[in-house]
């Protein structure tokens, strides 16, 4: 298997491109005022992941399979990397090869099912082992009830970094059926550094037809149901395990997932390119199915801190600015002044530090002691419009994916307090952004569903809860005068609350690559999307003044604000791309 983004030592994220429209603003009936039910956020645990998503299976599942995996008769074919995905001949690896691989210093992994039983997972991890993946589910028929256990806890027991994968069927229901019944059965992620966001294993069908009856398009569709499903129900999307031969020929070669990681197999190779489309670089190649570990033999593609990171953030770190609306773009300070970093960077010390000083190249902490359980943070907004205050001087909230708020007191400015949070609620959307009023006196928090929570001076206007939608929201934006709300979903479609005018979206436009964040005009009149490439969409009076689409970027692009004459994109890794 292995994870996208994480290669050479960058972490690259983006969210899945849409495949269908989202519902149009005008089908939307607000919600009532009060709590509305939100998805569950990455803090809310394995458990209630596992009870949310097995109340959902009743109305989702359709068609039963005919295969009996419990009594396997094909084991060796229903496990990453298993005999239906690598051809014979290409199974045997050079032995210099794979030694080398064995023996680099990248973290070195493996991931088994039942045919493996019970693991001694002490010798795995004195020959070496950092991480493992186990199988959970296949299609909505069959669990590991006798072995998953032993492997999944008894890995964590030793110190290894755990997920667990699902065999896809897309023959056999639904993408979003098939993603409930794998968080029901021990798929499910919890922000503890030590749990891997689940992994998708779609590859040649052991059954059937190669794939599996569907064309590109239904294949492509199925794969984002089961996305979209598992990042509402966990707050992270899952990794992708497949071969480029697969995923050419029942997809077409999709680019439309680079939101998710990559585990990639390929055996007797020296490196694991050419990749699919969707990713320029992989998080983990399986390159063995044998070796000193016990299974499939895996190497990530960083270092260990980033395998740690990667536990954290997985392939869909949701990103959102901090708008300071400093003069001209040529006022921008890159990125102190344009943004607080999303995905939390741990330092040797466990602080948690949320803002890049490039022009110093230091790391400067905003907000302080989060704890472990309530990473990553989702958003961090400052207090303070003052562009000539230095770093330690703003106040700022910090909100978890359980929409714990964490406000700044210590220093001078605005106090950014801590004015409610629904971090004891049982989520079951996780919380993906937040905006404060223009005074500061209030914020609004908005989840994966569109459920908005509003605290302090912020006044409830309307919310998306409790609405299907095609594709998960990913930010906000709030009026100027704190009288209204738009929403934005990862393909574009926008949701309008309050004094907030409608003036274009772009649901039903096929992507080539996600929405990732939203900026309003100064005057509330227009707005602008940006994509993970770095293309810029402006509606109303938002003034197009230029775009990162189609260029090479060092990370995708993971927000935006505006610069008083124009706006600037924040990438991933901190670079600031402003446009006047």
């Amino acid at each position: 298997m292995a994870a996208a983004g994480l290669v050479a030592g960058s972490l690259t994220t983006t969210n899945v491109t849409a495949v269908s429209p989202v519902l149009s603003a005008a089908t939307l009936t607000p919600a009532s005022a009060g709590s509305p039910v939100i998805s569950a956020s990455a803090s809310t645990g394995v458990g209630e992941e596992a009870r949310l998503a097995a109340a959902r299976l009743s109305s989702t599942i359709s068609l039963p399979h005919p295969g009996s995996p419990e009594a396997l008769t094909h084991p060796e074919a229903d496990h990453m990397g298993g005999g239906s995905t690598i051809a014979p001949a290409a199974r045997t690896m050079a032995a210099g090869a794979a030694t080398a691989l064995a023996s680099s210093s990248n973290p070195q992994g493996l991931d088994v099912s039942s045919y493996q039983g019970n693991v001694n997972w002490s010798q795995v991890r004195t020959d070496g082992a950092a991480f493992a993946y186990m199988k959970a589910t296949e299609g909505t028929y069959y669990y590991d009830s006798t072995y998953f256990s032993q492997q999944y806890d008894g890995s964590y027991a030793n110190g290894l970094i755990r997920g667990a994968y699902h065999f896809a069927i897309p023959d056999n229901s639904s993408g979003a059926a098939q993603a409930d019944y794998f968080v029901a059965h021990g798929g499910g992620w919890s922000a503890d550094g030590r749990t891997l966001p689940g992994t998708l294993d779609i590859e040649y069908n052991p059954y059937g037809a190669e794939c599996y009856g569907l064309t590109t398009s239904q294949i492509v569709s199925w794969i984002a149901s089961f996305g979209n499903e598992y990042r509402l129900l966990t707050g992270r999307y899952p990794t992708i395990y497949s071969t480029t031969d697969w995923w050419t020929t029942c997809t077409g070669n999709s680019a439309a997932f680079g939101s998710y990681g990559l585990a990639i197999a390929r055996y007797g190779a020296s490196s694991p390119t050419p990749l699919p489309a969707s990713w320029p670089s992989y998080q983990i190649w399986q390159y063995a199915d044998s070796g000193v570990f016990p299974g499939d033999q895996d190497v990530f593609g960083g270092s260990l801190a980033q395998l740690v990171q990667f536990s954290l953030v997985g392939g869909s770190v949701v990103a959102s600015s901090v708008p300071l609306n400093c003069g001209s773009g040529g006022d921008q300070r890159s990125p102190r002044d344009a943004t607080v970093q999303t995905g939390v960077v741990i330092s040797s010390s466990g602080t948690y530090r949320t803002e890049t000083v490039t022009s110093a190249g230091a790391l400067v902490p905003i907000v302080t002691s989060v704890p472990t359980a309530e990473t990553p943070l989702v958003a961090v907004w400052q207090n303070s419009t003052d562009c000539s205050a230095s770093p330690g001087s703003r106040n700022a909230w910090a909100v978890a994916p359980n929409g714990a708020v964490y406000g700044e007191t210590s220093a001078s400015g605005p106090p950014a307090r801590n004015l409610g949070d629904p971090s004891n609620v049982a989520l079951v959307r996780p919380v993906v952004g937040m905006s404060p009023t223009s005074d500061g006196a209030g914020y609004w928090l908005v989840a994966g569903d569109g459920g908005i929570f509003s605290y302090g001076d912020a006044q409830f206007y309307g919310s998306t809860g409790g609405v299907h939608l095609v594709q998960p929201i990913v930010g906000m934006a709030t009026t100027p005068d704190s009288l209204g709300y738009w929403l934005v979903a990862s393909d574009g479609g926008i949701f309008t609350f309050g004094d907030a005018g409608f003036y274009g979206s772009l649901g039903g436009v096929q992507l080539v690559k996600p929405i990732e964040a939203m900026v309003a005009t100064p005057d509330g009149r227009g707005y602008w999307m940006v994509a993970s490439d770095g293309g810029v969409f402006c509606f109303g009076d938002a003034v197009f003044k230029g775009s990162m689409g189609g260029q090479t970027l060092s990370a995708p692009i993971a927000g935006m604000i505006p610069n008083g004459t124009g706006y600037t994109l924040i990438g991933q890794d901190g670079r600031t791309y402003p446009f006047s």
